[in-house]
């Protein structure tokens, strides 16, 4: 399964490995992140965070629209929780009222 990563998340990774006196390997064992993967973040972030400078108007909207889309995978999720919840909800109901009227039950199955 494929997992998402959002841009802050992608950034702390990249500042890890260029501030940090660990390796590589290290900082992207102890984040569960592929290798691979982090390879690509770092290319793609270090020269903005290595500079120091401000952030260009370009990785501003690159990081607004990570945070969109990581906005709509919680979205998502969330609503997926509400509809297990509310299944949840409605199975304590149906077996409380079963273990009240052990009678009634009984009568339902015959």
């Amino acid at each position: 399964m494929s997992r998402l990563y959002g841009e802050r998340f992608k950034r702390d990774f990249v500042a890890q490995v260029l501030r940090s006196d660990r390796t590589f390997r290290g900082v992207a064992s102890d984040l569960g992140v592929p290798v691979s993967t982090g390879q690509g973040w770092v290319v793609k972030y270090s020269d903005e965070m290595s500079s120091g400078g401000e952030p260009t108007l370009e990785s501003l909207l690159e990081q607004n629209r990570g945070l969109e889309e990581e906005i709509q995978v919680l979205k998502r999720q969330v609503d997926g929780l509400e509809e297990d919840r509310d299944i949840l909800k409605k199975a304590t109901r149906f077996f409380a009222a079963e273990t009240r009227n052990p009678m009634n039950s009984s009568k339902r199955r015959s």
